[in-house]
């Protein structure tokens, strides 16, 4: 994948599009950028025509900020993927692409030639034992993501899942490439929630589907009102009058939350039996819902942080505040960005490699456009410059002529 000194990472939310543009400053990032565009209607709003509101989202986007000759990197719901991981046997590396691929074969359930699938290594330094990461989705899929978005002309160089770049946010922020004790990462989006344990330049992943829009329901249920009035209320919980109802209407959904969340950190124990999992972090606005976090962290018998503002990117002057405001939903933007400038610790893509060639082949016309229209004036001046310097000599003057006479005879 090409990589550049900046790059915008979009995430396509189920409550808005988010956006961020990095800048690299040697092994240091910046903020040069960034956007917030909320849907007209939630993605998950029963009957409504889900392509038409990100298109009209992404058009938004696109008429604020020049995206143009931009690197762009963009996600897939971790919903909407596969993610396995498998222990190797221990092979020569040059070996370790042939076995990884038997391995998709047999963990995606899928035909191998029906998905676009990408692979990565987690290797200690001072140990033999070998680990890869699968990665997938359905070419359907895909062709269906990269059609909409280039109705809007966009055109994304890299497609990778949403906890990947989650983690590859952390991994950077958190600055986790030398420690050895596992963060647990919980990202509790719209509709599914993403679980990411990360330790050191490894992680684990796993998704499941029950999110902020579950809380919303739970509400609207109870209150016998709309979609819409159920989101504010939960929204304004910690200040409302009716806040006790409010939390009991949520009260299965908690359950459901916990339970799952049980289950994915008991199935991380199995397989990591000497790994304790002690520090947690809460990503995403549905944290902030009152109490939410007290609750995982007694039923877990851990505390649990929640990610209120990134450590090592911030925004400064007029923009502060907005970002201040919003960075707690940027974290998968953030990840995104990341990859585009070069400095993730997971690099999966999962646009198709006939894509990328074309990608590949469009950015090089224009340098061969260039380079031409450069060769065609160096030639211009080439042949025009002597007619231009005999026309300025204009008549040659009579002494001139007269010493040509005189050497003739």
């Amino acid at each position: 994948m090409a990589t550049a000194n900046a790059a915008w990472g979009i995430e396509i939310g189920a409550f808005a599009v988010k956006a961020l543009r990095l800048e690299r400053v040697g092994d240091e990032v910046e903020v040069s950028d960034y956007a917030v565009i909320p849907h007209k209607r939630v993605l998950c709003t029963p009957d409504i025509n889900v392509s038409e509101v990100v298109r009209m989202t992404l058009g938004q986007l696109i008429s604020q900020k020049q995206l143009d000759d931009e690197l762009i990197v963009m996600s897939i719901q971790g919903h909407s993927s596969l993610v396995r991981f498998a222990k190797l046997p221990p092979v020569e590396p040059k070996k370790i692409p042939d076995i990884v691929k038997f391995e998709a074969v047999q963990q995606i359930p899928f035909p191998i030639d029906e998905v676009e699938w990408d692979y990565q290594v987690f290797q200690d330094e001072d140990s033999p034992e070998v680990e890869v990461g699968l990665f997938a989705v359905t070419r359907e899929k895909i062709a269906e993501l990269l059609g909409l978005y280039g109705e809007v002309g966009l055109s994304p160089e890299v497609f990778t899942l949403s906890p990947l770049a989650l983690f590859n946010a952390m991994h950077h922020d958190f600055k986790l490439h030398n420690e050895t004790n596992p963060v647990v990462f919980i990202d509790i989006g719209t509709t599914a929630t993403d679980v990411v344990i990360a330790q050191g330049d490894r992680c684990w992943i796993r998704t499941f589907p029950i999110g902020g829009n579950h809380f919303t329901a739970a509400i609207a249920d109870a209150f016998k009102i709309s979609h819409a009035k159920a989101e504010r209320l939960k929204q304004e919980a910690h200040t409302s009058k009716y806040a006790k109802q409010i939390m009991q209407s949520m009260r299965g959904v908690f359950r459901d939350l916990l339970g799952d969340l049980q289950r994915s950190l008991g199935y991380f124990a199995n397989t990591h039996p000497d790994t304790p999992l002690t520090d947690m972090v809460g990503v995403g606005s549905t944290f902030r819902i009152p109490g939410l976090r007290k609750f995982i962290g007694m039923q877990l018998e851990v505390q649990v942080q929640r990610l209120d503002e990134f450590r090592r990117i911030r925004v400064q002057g007029k923009g502060a505040a907005g970002f201040a405001e919003h960075n707690v939903n940027l974290a998968t933007a953030y990840g995104l960005a990341l990859q585009g400038i070069g400095l993730e610790c997971i690099s999966a893509n999962l646009v198709p490699r006939t894509i990328r060639r074309e990608q590949l082949w469009r950015r090089k016309t224009k340098w061969f456009v260039a380079a031409a229209a450069v060769a065609v004036a160096a030639g211009g001046v080439t042949f025009i410059r002597p007619i231009s310097e005999g026309a300025a000599i204009g008549e040659l003057p009579s002494v001139v002529n007269s010493a040509v006479k005189d050497a003739n005879a």
